[in-house]
């Protein structure tokens, strides 16, 4: 009886374990199909790793690879330099996908995707006022996107602040150096216009001083002494240094009434 008993056991447990090899199986062919394009993505065989991440996708779309297949087409993208491809890939991933756990990525990816597309020029040269910044712009809705959504939540949320900065840091320099073009054409209108655009959009990126001084004696050549004052003497108080001795000289010619030179 006992022998009978321990076959029926030793059957049944064949049974589960050939029903639970199915899935099983399936789940790790596309693991391993899906490691073999991650394999070629880090051999840069960009096209072919695609290809093979597509398979995964229309071989075993039940299986969470497809997903994840499905994110690393964008990454294979993005490492080959396609970066507007690679932005069309991770936000499908994100209309698609919108619970995966790997959302947050996607959302960074994104933003990093939009800043490699920003000209090189804009890093090497002042950028001029006619001067292109859709990407520019492009990159800091994104970042901004992310981190609202994932302020406090991400691993990737110090990456996206420091990416943050550095996209602030370029359209606060392009203010700046346009401001410094009218300046330079005695069109003190306008350099006060894009000083003051740089203080109240771009405030904390490394420019404040520089720009306020500079809307300071943009108001006193625009014929405004007593906007000039106000905006130096509140300076003042709360800056020292070479910037507060520059405020004080300038302050100085505007009291004496000195003609530019």
């Amino acid at each position: 009886m006992r022998f009978w008993m321990l076959a029926a056991f030793l059957l049944l447990l064949g049974c589960a374990t050939t029903e639970r090899s199915g899935p099983r199986t399936y789940r790790e062919s596309a693991q391993a199909l899906y490691e073999e394009g991650l394999e070629q993505l880090r051999s840069q065989n960009y096209e072919q790793a695609i290809a093979t991440f597509e398979q995964v996708r229309s071989r075993y779309p039940y299986s969470s690879y497809a997903a994840l297949a499905e994110l690393a087409v964008a990454d294979t993208q993005f490492e080959r330099g396609h970066y507007l491809e690679a932005i069309d890939a991770y936000q499908a991933f994100t209309r698609f996908h919108p619970t995966h756990p790997r959302l947050d990525y996607a959302y960074f990816r994104i933003a990093e995707s939009h800043y490699k597309t920003i000209p090189t020029s804009f890093f090497l040269f002042p950028p001029n006022s006619e001067r292109d910044q859709t990407a520019v712009r492009s990159t800091l809705a994104a970042v901004e996107e992310f981190l609202d959504r994932y302020g406090g939540e991400s691993e990737y949320v110090a990456r996206a602040q420091r990416l943050r900065r550095e996209v602030l840091e370029i359209l606060a320099r392009h203010e700046l150096a346009v401001a410094r073009f009218h300046e330079a054409r005695q069109k003190w209108e306008g350099a006060a216009l894009r000083y003051r655009y740089l203080l109240s959009h771009y405030p904390g990126v490394g420019f404040d001083e520089e720009a306020t001084l500079g809307l300071a004696h943009a108001e006193w050549r625009a014929g405004r002494p007593e906007e000039a004052r106000r905006i130096l003497e509140e300076f003042l108080r709360a800056h020292a240094g070479e910037a507060a001795a520059e405020a004080r000289r300038l302050l100085s010619r505007i009291e004496e009434g000195a003609d530019e030179p």
